[in-house]
This record gives C-alpha cells, sequence and structure tokens, in this order.
C-alpha cells in the first residue's frame, strides 16, 4: 500500500502532466523519512493517478495535517511555476485536510513573497496551526 503522504505529493507532482526533477527530489526525500526504498517509490511513481482518492483523513493527527500542508505547498513551489491544475489540487488537499482555501492562499502568497519562511519549517507550521478550521 502506497503512504498517503507520498500519494497525495505524487498526485499534486502530476497535476501539470510532467514531475520536475525538483519536485521528484522533494518527494524521494520525503519518502526516505518515511522509510520507503527506492524501488518502492519507482513503482508509487508509476501507479498514481491524480484521479486517485485521497486516503482517509481521520487517520491523520493534528500534527499530520499541518505537515501535508506544508508539503504540498513547498511541492507546489518546486519548479518555480504557479500551474492552475496544482493550485486546484492543492486546494482540493488543503479542504480534506479541514482547512479554510484562503489558509491555502494566504501561505501561498507569503511563501512566494518571502521564501525563506520554508526554511522556518516550525514557525510556519504553528502559523498554519492558527488557521486551521476543522470541518
Amino acid at each position: 500500500m502506497i503512504p498517503a503522504h507520498i500519494k497525495i505529493l505524487i498526485q499534486l507532482a502530476k497535476a501539470d502532466g510532467h514531475i520536475h526533477d525538483k519536485e521528484r527530489g522533494i518527494i524521494e526525500r520525503i519518502a526516505a523519512r518515511h522509510n520507503v526504498d527506492e524501488s518502492e517509490m519507482n513503482r508509487f511513481f508509476e501507479e498514481v493517478n491524480t484521479e486517485d482518492t485521497l486516503p482517509d483523513k481521520q487517520l491523520l493527527s493534528k500534527d499530520q495535517k499541518i505537515e501535508y500542508l506544508y508539503d504540498i505547498i513547498a511541492l507546489m513551489k518546486a519548479d518555480g511555476k504557479l500551474e492552475r491544475s496544482e493550485v486546484n489540487y492543492c486546494l482540493r488537499v488543503t479542504k480534506w485536510l479541514g482547512y479554510d482555501e484562503s489558509v491555502f492562499f494566504n501561505f501561498v502568497t507569503t511563501i512566494y513573497m518571502q521564501p525563506h519562511l520554508l526554511e522556518d519549517k516550525e514557525s510556519l507550521k504553528e502559523t498554519i496551526n492558527g488557521y486551521l478550521n476543522e470541518i
């Protein structure tokens, strides 16, 4: 079974029809954090489709939800392009996680204007947590 976090990131990377090398690198680093080996990772990249359903969010802790949001925003920014298909997918994940759309747009705007914020993950996670709007 594909770990949910990795599946969501691969779906986002595929949303614009092309997986950029930087996107793949970010996903591979995150996968390594989750103890996913290279052969599994390659299989996941082949098997995951953007139309696949999202996993059950009830199984996620608040910290995991914040981690997902942080990672999708970092991944979306990886190739330096803001594609409509990626934004739409990120909005889908944002709502699924229980965040209001405005949280996503506020963070995307902030991160594009102040890219150094991605380096201060804990502060950014605290700010995201402040906007959490459980559905």
